[in-house]
């Protein structure tokens, strides 16, 4: 898979609000904010779940005069339920609950199966990017993660998946250009990314900026 990519692609993410306007970003695993803060910047209601309290708690000091940023404190599986979906036409999804060690986790240690079944069933466009895209397609570790064949058969199927720098990435059929120019923009060779100017003219001249 190449070196790995820690966080969300920003890069790609602001590409994908300016051209598709997702009405909300919406975020499974808290843990200190940092990505939280980041997509605040870009879109204006954000919603974060995060399950161990602890987390939470530090999360909530830190977002307190954040106007536009929505914190709950359970299950993702279950908390992504409770938020409201009804006016919105479309919302970008950072999966990322999963147990981690610490307080973290709780009886279901890999909710990501029951997240995507739900945001599946959503009536609006779904941009989801899934973290540690490693660990689903490694040998099966029993209940701490799911199998990748599991996770692809509840992704929405009119969508487009991708797989790039250890994220999982399904996006309405509409963004796939965007998403094809990015990966080839930035897929990981030996330990390097395409730096050719030229090269890097050539893509965005056949398949646009990003």
């Amino acid at each position: 898979m190449g070196l790995i990519y820690r966080g969300l692609p920003f890069e790609l993410i602001r590409d994908l609000q300016t051209k598709y306007a997702p009405d909300c970003f919406v975020e499974t695993g808290t843990f200190k904010g940092d990505s939280l803060a980041e997509a605040r910047q870009i879109f204006s209601t954000c919603y974060s779940i995060e399950i161990a309290e602890t987390y939470y708690v530090k999360a909530r000091e830190r977002f307190k005069d954040t106007e536009g940023v929505h914190l709950l404190l359970g299950s993702s599986a279950d908390k992504l339920k409770e938020i409201d979906f009804s006016t919105a036409s479309g919302a970008l999804f950072w999966l990322d609950a999963h147990y981690s060690g610490g307080p973290t986790g709780g009886k279901d240690n890999c909710p990501l199966l029951r997240e995507v079944e739900y945001i599946a069933s959503l009536p609006l466009d779904r941009f989801i990017f899934i973290d540690d895209a490693r660990y689903v397609l490694s040998p099966y570790q029993g209940e701490r993660y799911c199998q990748i064949e599991e996770l692809f058969a509840v992704l929405p199927s009119e969508n487009y998946n991708v797989i790039i720098n250890d994220i999982i990435i399904s996006v309405p059929e509409k963004a796939r250009g965007t998403i094809d120019t990015y990966c080839l923009l930035h897929t990981e060779s030996s330990g390097r990314k395409i730096k050719s100017k030229r090269v890097r003219a050539l893509l965005r001249k056949f398949l646009g900026d990003l």
